[in-house]
């Protein structure tokens, strides 16, 4: 889903599945997260930290979940025209 206003686009993907505690959201910004694959965590800490870089700390990427629910990732840029 993409939802933008008149300064903000925002792309959610959500999905379904097992989710995720806060403490595996907290390893997995911080690039500490190692699950079955080598580089599981390196790209959305890297993605996060570019897009705060070059458009400020109101945007990047945000990940909420619920164990057993859902887990959601919402990435946050300014439009521009």
């Amino acid at each position: 889903m993409t939802k933008s206003s008149e300064e903000t686009l925002t792309i959610s993907v959500k999905d379904d599945g097992v989710g995720m505690s806060q403490e595996q959201i907290k390893k997995l910004m911080e690039g500490g997260y190692t699950g079955k694959k080598r580089f599981n965590s390196i790209g959305i800490k890297n993605v996060d930290e570019r897009i705060k870089l070059i458009f400020g700390e109101s945007y990047g990427v945000k990940i909420s979940s619920i164990l057993g629910e859902y887990t959601e990732v919402l990435v946050t840029l300014p439009l521009m025209r």
